[in-house]
Order: C-alpha cells, then sequence, then structure tokens
C-alpha cells in the first residue's frame, strides 16, 4: 500500500462540505466531493461524511461523480484503530 500526499491550500470545513453534498447542485457536489477525497489523502479523517456521500452523491448517474467515488472509495479508511472494518461501513453494505 502505497501513502500519496497532496498539498492542499484550502481549509477543509465537514459542515459546510456536508451542506454542499446534501443540497448543492451536480458541480457543487463534484468539488465537495474533490475536497472530500484531497482532506481524506492528507490524512483528515472524514467518518461524518460517509452517510450524507452514501445517500445524496452515490445515487447520482454524473460520469464526472462516479469517477470521484471510485477514487473516494480507494483513498476513505475501511479500518479503526483495531484493524476491524468501521461500523458505518458495515451499516452502508
Amino acid at each position: 500500500m502505497a501513502t500519496i500526499l497532496i498539498h492542499n491550500s484550502g481549509d477543509f470545513n465537514s459542515q459546510n462540505v456536508k451542506k454542499d453534498l446534501e443540497h448543492g447542485g451536480t458541480d457543487v457536489k463534484i468539488a465537495a466531493l474533490k475536497k472530500v477525497i484531497l482532506a481524506l489523502a492528507n490524512g483528515t479523517p472524514t467518518p461524518e461524511l460517509l452517510f450524507p456521500i452514501i445517500r445524496f452523491v452515490l445515487p447520482s448517474k454524473d460520469k464526472t461523480i462516479k469517477k470521484l467515488l471510485h477514487l473516494f472509495w480507494e483513498v476513505f479508511p475501511k479500518r479503526d484503530g483495531k484493524g476491524e472494518t468501521i461500523k458505518e461501513l458495515i451499516l452502508a453494505w
């Protein structure tokens, strides 16, 4: 497994991103999903955004969103500190 670090100069506010994921249009959801992916790649935990992504972004038919979701699932941590699968992910599947 390789580690990747991407410089992100913007501040990450999970409440604003959550609002964009829930109520934004396609372009706003794309921008918010990019912010989440950058935050995850830089090591910022975002477990509170898993359910809004599953509920509001996953059903989208937009190809850009689908491609970003593939990247999101690659960088999203699937295990907790004990090495067990996180419970939110078990509920989602």
